[in-house]
Formats: structure tokens, C-alpha cells, sequence
């Protein structure tokens, strides 16, 4: 199946919209102290036509920060993982490097369990403040 992306000057304000909001420290996802993931809880995720994109902030047990964005497509096939080229747009999108760049510090991850990719990239005070 074909999925089309269509990223529109709409699309790219939500999208800011869920950038900022993750940024705020309030907002940031803490794996161990919360128990529901971002995915569940609103103002972390968007519908880019048939793509669910997931994004947050996540301060780790060991005080390390890292953006992360997680993206799946819809259609009910558990076999279905998003075209890589979709993908490395919706996460330039979200403020990430190309995910070609030889200097990107980690490769997107095939969630086999969720039907997702994923992708975490340290979080510093040169991407937003730290508020």
C-alpha cells in the first residue's frame, strides 16, 4: 500500500505546537515515574494522514535527556512499519537531523512488538531552553 504524506503549513504548526509543549519541563515524560506513555496522554501526538506521530522529551533515570519520536502508520496490518523516506521527513519535521547524517548519534529502531519506528537524539539547550 502506498501512503501518501502531505505535510501542509497546517501540519507544520501542530507540529511546532507539540514540539514546544514537550519542551516545557512540566510536560516531559519520566519512564518510571509515570505510568502512562506519552502516546496516551494529550498534546504528545498527531495524525499526519495515515502516519501516528509520537513525540517527547524524556528525562531517563540517569538524568540524561533525549528527544524522542515514534511513528506508526494506521490500517490495522501488524506487518505495516512506515516507508523510511516518510519517516525521515516527519522526524526532520520534528527538529531532527537527516536521519542519512553521518552524524546523527543513534539509527531509528523497528519496535517489532508495536508496529512503530523510533528514533531518540540527545536533548540540549541548542535545540529549546530547557524550561
Amino acid at each position: 500500500m502506498i501512503r501518501p504524506l502531505m505535510i501542509t503549513p497546517e501540519v507544520e504548526k501542530a507540529v511546532q505546537k507539540i514540539v514546544d509543549f514537550s519542551a516545557e519541563k512540566a510536560n516531559w515524560y519520566r519512564p518510571g515515574q509515570e505510568d502512562v506513555p506519552p502516546g496516551d496522554k494529550p498534546g504528545h501526538g498527531i495524525m499526519i494522514n495515515t502516519y501516528r506521530c509520537v513525540f517527547s522529551v524524556t528525562e531517563m533515570p540517569d538524568s540524561t535527556i533525549w528527544r524522542h519520536l515514534s511513528v506508526s502508520v494506521t490500517g490495522g496490518d501488524p506487518n505495516a512499519y512506515p516507508n523510511p523516506a516518510a519517516f525521515n521527513m516527519i522526524a526532520q519535521l520534528f527538529g531532527f537531523p537527516d536521519l542519512d547524517s553521518p552524524h546523527l548519534h543513534t539509527r531509528p529502531q523497528i519496535g517489532a512488538d508495536n508496529g512503530c519506528v523510533t528514533v531518540a537524539y540527545p536533548y540540549t539547550t541548542t535545540d529549546r531552553s530547557l524550561n
